[in-house]
């Protein structure tokens, strides 16, 4: 897939206050769903800038698997989709750690005839898929798996018709099923039992639908989807990834720095994209720009109380610079965080104690009290945001070590190199 280097670890050296203009990847959320959205499309379809790692190289891959065609020529992408789910080939999709590919894809398999198989990696076999498989059989489809988890083989065509899906853990679960609908034999009707989590993702997909011809009707706690509508191809262009964007501006926070992220848009449908709104409560000054978006920061940080369940993945940041608050910060509204690539209420926490740091996970909530944190030799759980996340906090105090450096990969493999060119000091330990 990619080759990345091997690292060990890395340990940060403090080099006063972070300042950089970065240009940061485009958004591996939007890319997710426009490339199974071009994958499934009528014609040639245009997806940019796409961002360069594992989890959208495994995306490539799969939808080269399953029958389209792809051609990538630097961080753009063109896929000349498969049109009809009938004209799905029966493979094996390995999706390695990505959450976000293996429901989407699952979903996608049931529209072919011919038995697809899909697996990941060891934590990516622990990671909840049951809602997901319980929703495809209601719909027609034949999957069979131990435990409903990874390994799973899925074999169509989708009937339609109606489920039932939990909205409580994850809301990749829904979006998987309204990018297959459009594609099932009858029209197809999802009820939500419960409330649904980080709705801005769901958002996301139906918009992206939108774009390509499709229509999603939500009313009632439902989502309704009608037979017969096609994907016609379109050129999707990329907002700047909030996630990867999250560490720099938050180095700006800690440092006392001031960054510039361009392409920045405040008013993305991206939930994590609302990540500078944070800052300006812990004090940080927020500028928006013609073409992104200025952060500039005394140092000083305020604690703050803030629902997160909009934007989960810029918790482990959240809680970086709670570390360095005054007072107690609360994130809330976070239960479904324990199924992430790491346990992530309760790794954080762990690792924030050993920098001397008071902090508390509890069943939906991650407690930080402020202090003066220490160096430490941080475990990363094979989670990328925690290694990113916590690199921050050796941008302000010495002697800070992120092991397996190279998890990063999985979302943003140049960090460290972005991190080192906009004047980091690092070195590999």
């Amino acid at each position: 897939m990619f080759d990345f280097p091997i690292m060990s670890a890395i340990k940060l050296v403090p080099n006063g206050p972070f300042k950089a203009h970065i240009r940061v990847p485009g958004s591996k959320y939007q890319a997710n769903r426009a490339l199974i959205i071009a994958a499934l499309a009528q014609g040639q379809s245009r997806v940019g800038p796409v961002p360069d790692n594992d989890d959208i190289g495994r995306v490539l891959q799969g939808i080269t698997a399953l029958g389209a065609e792809v051609f990538k020529e630097d961080d753009e992408v063109r896929v000349s989709g498969v049109e009809r789910g009938a004209k799905l080939q029966g493979t094996e999709i390995n999706v390695n750690a990505s959450g976000t590919f293996a429901r989407f894809v699952s979903a996608v398999a049931a529209l072919g005839s011919k038995p697809i198989i899909i697996d990941g990696s060891a934590r990516m076999r622990q990671r909840p898929m049951a809602d997901l498989c319980a929703a495809l059989r209601a719909l027609g489809a034949r999957v069979e798996g131990q435990n409903d988890a990874l390994p799973l083989t899925i074999t169509g065509p989708l009937r339609g018709g109606e489920c039932a899906l939990p909205g409580h853990v994850s809301s990749q679960f829904l979006s998987a099923l309204l990018l297959a609908s459009p594609y099932a034999q009858q029209d197809t009707t999802i009820r939500l039992s419960s409330e649904l989590v980080s709705r801005p993702f769901v958002d996301m997909t139906i918009t992206l639908m939108a774009k390509a011809g499709v229509q999603v009707d939500e009313y009632d706690n439902a989502f309704f989807i009608s037979a017969g509508q096609r994907y016609q191809a379109q050129t999707f262009e990329l907002e700047a990834d909030p996630c990867s964007a999250s560490y720099f501006l938050a180095a700006a926070a800690v440092t006392a720095g001031d960054v510039t992220i361009e392409g920045y848009n405040l008013e993305s449908v991206q939930g994590e994209a609302q990540f500078p709104m944070l800052l300006d409560q812990m004090g940080c000054l927020v500028k928006r720009l013609p073409n992104g978006l200025r952060v500039m920061s005394t140092g000083k940080l305020r604690a703050v109380e803030m629902d997160m369940g909009n934007m989960p993945d810029v918790v482990q940041t959240a809680a970086i610079l709670a570390a360095f608050a005054e007072g107690t910060s609360r994130f809330t509204n976070i239960a479904h965080l324990i199924h992430k690539e790491s346990n992530r209420l309760h790794d954080t926490a762990t690792e924030l104690r050993k920098m001397g740091i008071d902090a508390q996970a509890t069943d939906d909530a991650l407690i930080v009290t402020g202090g003066q944190p220490k160096g430490a030799r941080i475990a990363t759980h094979d989670d990328h945001r925690q290694a990113m996340s916590f690199a921050v906090a050796g941008l302000q105090i010495p002697d800070v070590v992120i092991e397996d450096a190279e998890v990063v990969g999985k979302s943003f493999p140049q960090f460290w190199q972005v991190l080192r060119h906009a004047g980091a000091v690092w070195q590999e330990v």
